[in-house]
C-alpha cells in the first residue's frame, strides 16, 4: 500500500516552491497555500494536474486535516 502524502509533503519532497507549483498548474500561490493547509480543496481538474506534476496516483494525495 502506498502511503498518502499531502500536497505540502509532495512539494517539499520535489524541492519545489509554492510559486513553482502554482506556475506549473496555472493557479495562484494563495491557492497552493490553501490546499497545503487544508483551507480549501482543489477541483478534480487541479487534483489530476497535481498528481501528474508529482507523478502520483489520485489515491496517493491526502488532505492535511484528514487525520483529525
Amino acid at each position: 500500500m502506498v502511503e498518502k502524502q499531502t500536497v505540502l509533503e509532495l512539494r517539499q519532497a520535489a524541492l519545489y516552491s509554492q510559486a513553482e507549483v502554482a506556475k506549473a498548474l496555472g493557479v495562484s500561490v494563495v491557492a497552493v497555500a490553501n490546499w497545503e493547509h487544508g483551507r480549501t480543496r482543489m477541483t478534480l481538474t487541479n487534483k489530476r494536474l497535481v498528481c501528474a506534476l508529482f507523478e502520483v496516483k489520485a489515491g496517493g494525495v491526502r488532505w492535511p486535516k484528514e487525520d483529525e
